[in-house]
């Protein structure tokens, strides 16, 4: 078993082919109201000359858009970053159909949530230091009671002033 983003599903069907039988699940989830957190792509522009932010911007809306988030499917499998090309016949609805390897990212959309974020210049540091405590409890080398409340006296610092 191995757990992957489906960034890498294009991959794995060119590299595998016919050698051998291979399929893939969704991560299991506990309970009905379970949900998964969305997050890994973001698009960010830093030129300030106005014609490289309009050209910038007319890329990042056409990536985002349902034809780039059609080809960003097709060719490589990532989970798409719109929701209507899912059951547009004109986009993915056939290509889903008739790869049910691509379909399963898009079967988790409903149980999606924002990805989380914190303002001000800690926010980087806050969710490394989270990262670091989820790590450490994943691996059992952290008690998550005890981790909890030391995560707690660690962040309460770098949060902004409201």
């Amino acid at each position: 078993m191995l757990v992957a983003s489906s960034a890498s599903l294009n991959q794995f069907d060119r590299s595998i082919s016919s050698r051998f039988s291979w399929n893939v699940a969704t991560i299991p989830l506990q309970g009905d109201k379970a949900r998964l957190a969305a997050g890994g792509a973001v698009a960010v522009i830093h030129s300030t000359d106005a014609a490289k932010q309009k050209a910038a911007w007319d890329f990042v809306n056409f990536a985002t858009g349902p034809v780039g988030s059609t080809h960003q499917v097709k060719m490589v499998g990532y989970l798409p970053t719109n929701q209507m090309v899912v059951s547009s016949p004109a986009h993915l609805a056939g290509f889903y159909a008739s790869n049910p390897k691509y379909a399963k990212s898009a079967e988790v959309m409903p149980l999606l949530t924002p990805w989380y974020g914190y303002r001000g210049e800690n926010g980087l540091k806050i969710v490394d230091l989270m990262r670091k405590s989820l790590g450490a409890i994943t691996e059992k080398k952290a008690n998550p009671e005890q981790t909890l409340k030391e995560l707690t006296v660690s962040v309460q610092p770098l949060l902004p002033a409201k």
